[in-house]
């Protein structure tokens, strides 16, 4: 089977639980900073979880 996006293959990696940790930190790290760029700081830890859930889960 073949990626076309590195998106997709991390995606279909994590479904197959195939992933190391140091791979799943990369995409929790790499969110972690989109979110903090587009909002920035000063909304509340409740907001930030949410908005990671989305991302992580799209």
């Amino acid at each position: 089977m073949r990626f076309y996006s590195r998106k997709a293959a991390e995606t279909q990696r994590i479904k197959e639980n195939k992933m190391n940790e140091n791979e799943l930190s990369k995409i929790i790290v790499d969110v972690a900073f989109k979110i903090h760029t587009q909002l920035g700081p000063g909304l509340l830890e409740s907001v930030y979880e949410e908005i990671m859930f989305f991302e992580l889960t799209k």
